[in-house]
């Protein structure tokens, strides 16, 4: 029997990596009894590469989505457990998120706010889509491009409702229903659609954080 590949490359898988990453689900240390958001996690067969190595950009993820204001409440005691504990056991972790916080206000109350690595966040993102991918059709993604936008990181012209809107059109263009996939919707949902030689992936965190993933040219080409 073949050995398996990486869902990522053509080097030989050696362990399972979860899509996406399994620190964005709530232990169920950190919950109330009777609760697991752990249940039918994703996994995808991978390289060492593609899976342990990215430890530090999994917690780094998990730290910029979970601290989105519009989040389910799951989120904010997601914060509050799990990503305080990474900040104080990883020192590179802190450093990163601590540099160039500006104070902010957020329903009258003041907060803090942190700039977002968006190399590094969109890498991340794009490794997810292409892992659900493989998750959904037991083959590899191979093209290169791809393009990440997040209504939560706005960095271009149109405002959030106008680029909802525009992704809404786009998703049904491809067919993509309202319905989601997942097993744990209040951490994580999906939608994924193939069009010729294009992917489009919606996802969802904590209710609250949408990003799209697309193949190909970016939002302002569609």
């Amino acid at each position: 029997m073949p050995t398996e590949t990486c869902y990522m490359c053509a080097d030989n898988s050696v362990s399972a990596e979860h899509v996406p990453p399994r620190c964005l689900f709530p232990e169920k240390k950190d919950l109330p009894p009777g609760v697991n958001y752990r249940k039918d996690l994703i996994t995808v067969p991978s390289c060492d590469e593609h899976n342990s190595k990215n430890s530090l950009d999994d917690e780094y993820l998990l730290a910029v989505v979970a601290a989105h204001f519009e989040n389910n409440c799951v989120a904010t005691d997601h914060f509050q457990t799990k990503i305080r504990r990474a900040l104080v056991r990883s020192q590179p972790l802190a450093q990163t998120l601590l540099k160039n916080v500006k104070p902010a206000t957020l329903d009258g109350q003041p907060t803090v706010a942190f700039e977002v690595d968006r190399p590094r966040f969109d890498k991340s993102m794009a490794r997810a889509a292409r892992g659900l991918y493989f998750h959904e059709k037991g083959k590899k993604w191979e093209r290169e491009a791809m393009h990440v936008h997040s209504s939560a990181l706005r960095d271009g012209a149109l405002s959030k409702s106008a680029e909802l809107g525009r992704f809404e059109q786009l998703m049904e263009s491809f067919n993509i229903g309202k319905g989601w996939s997942g097993a744990n919707p209040d951490v994580f949902q999906y939608r994924l659609a193939v069009e010729g030689q294009r992917l489009i992936v919606s996802i969802q965190f904590y209710r609250g954080m949408d990003v799209w993933v697309l193949s190909g040219p970016g939002l302002e080409m569609v």
